[in-house]
């Protein structure tokens, strides 16, 4: 995907990590984060609160809190169901 897909905002999660020990695995992770960042474009997906939930886990696990909080907040906003709207609006507040 080339830059310019920015459906549901955020920034991409490709975060450009060399290739030894560490870097290896945020590569890997990133890897993963440019297949969730393709379904961002998907109409059906675009509304649906699991996709920045998943994001959010994903820069999360990237040390990547303050977008990750923000897509935290996305799936509450999204989330038609009240204890997942509360899980997410916890995460979103950490």
């Amino acid at each position: 995907m080339e830059g310019g897909d920015r459906a549901g905002g955020g920034e991409r999660l490709d975060g450009g990590a060399g290739e030894t020990g560490a870097g290896r695995r945020a590569g890997q992770l990133a890897a993963r984060g440019l297949r969730v960042d393709g379904l961002r474009g998907d109409r059906a997906l675009r509304d649906y609160h699991l996709l920045p939930s998943v994001r959010g886990e994903l820069l999360t696990t990237l040390g990547r809190a303050d977008e990750a909080r923000a897509e935290y907040a996305r799936a509450a906003e999204l989330a038609t169901n009240e204890q997942e709207r509360a899980l997410l609006r916890r995460r979103a507040a950490t």
